[in-house]
């Protein structure tokens, strides 16, 4: 068991409304990570999850701008889960290593563009969404469109999400 007693499902144990879920998940990765083992115990947190994980996919940032929204949202929030998590995944996706670092130790990153993204999502989940005028300007100014900024907020809203289960339910990491 986990932290407040969260079960780690398995296909056999979710709730019906999770099987499809996990079965799923399981195609996806090979396995089912703790963090959806323990989001299957609610068909609804799993089901928003992944649609939002599908969603951000879809989005008009770029893979290693996905990665560091989440990333980053992942730092903010103090998610030690996700942070190892998507560290991983950020380099499998081909995220350069100092960029990776970089994030993990709240330090700027070196190029203009995806350090005003950084900027913008340490921000907003720093100031729950409640920015001034100049650091919206100045995320836009960087060459993002507001499309982008909405995506932004995708991203982050999955993250929250996963990052507050994972600090109710503190999943082994695995």
């Amino acid at each position: 068991m986990t932290k407040h007693d969260f079960k780690l499902h398995t296909l056999e144990t979710a709730p019906e409304g999770s099987r499809k879920s996990i079965s799923d998940v399981k195609q996806k990765y090979g396995r089912v990570p703790n963090f959806y083992a323990i989001a299957a115990e609610s068909p609804a947190a799993i089901q928003a999850y992944a649609a939002l994980a599908d969603i951000f996919q879809a989005t008009e940032l770029n893979a290693t701008e996905q990665n560091i929204v989440i990333l980053t949202a992942s730092v903010e929030n103090k998610c030690d889960y996700c942070v190892a998590a998507h560290s991983r995944g950020a380099k499998m996706a081909g995220v350069r290593e100092d960029v990776i670092k970089a994030i993990a130790d709240r330090a700027p990153l070196a190029d203009q563009k995806t350090e005003a993204l950084h900027r913008f999502v340490t921000l907003l989940v720093d100031r729950r969404g409640w920015l001034p005028d100049d650091e919206v300007q100045a995320f836009l100014a960087a060459g993002y469109t507001k499309s982008q900024l909405l995506d932004v907020m995708v991203g982050i809203s999955m993250k929250t999400l996963s990052n507050y289960i994972n600090h109710l339910s503190d999943p082994p990491m695995a």
